[in-house]
């Protein structure tokens, strides 16, 4: 497993969390970023995943984590995905979630996490997380 930068971990209901396996690195002159290493629960996989502007109700640019999240449990469950949102120091700047996905084994879904806060322009990185609960 190829690793870059720290990462850290976490329990839940279902079991401890554990990096998924590939690499995202972040390209800071062009302002693209890509996620930290993420945090998930056995049996959840986050791929897809980028942060961009998406369309507001009120036709303003708003920002948003989008991706897809695969669950390859024996059960069906109740998956949260939570962003934490990081500046160019590596200092916390919000930690968002969203509603959970409910899933079949071997069922994706995809997933949107808004940015709530003032300026989105600060986010450096950010990573993602997964909690599962049995349904």
């Amino acid at each position: 497993m190829k690793g870059v930068g720290a990462s850290t971990v976490g329990i839940s209901a279902i079991g401890t969390a554990v990096a998924c396996k590939h690499d995202h690195k972040r390209n800071r002159r062009k302002n693209k970023i890509q996620g930290r290493r993420h945090n998930t629960q056995p049996n959840t996989a986050i791929f897809g995943d980028s942060w961009h502007a998406v369309d507001s109700f009120y036709g303003k640019k708003d920002y948003a984590v989008t991706g897809e999240l695969k669950w390859t449990g024996n059960f069906t469950a109740e998956v949260f995905v939570t962003a934490t949102f990081y500046d160019g120091r590596g200092g916390v700047l919000s930690s968002d979630g969203i509603d959970s996905l409910t899933l079949a084994p071997n069922e994706t879904g995809g997933f949107q996490i808004d940015y709530l806060n003032a300026h989105p322009k600060r986010v450096a990185d950010y990573q993602l997380a997964t909690e599962v609960y049995r349904k």
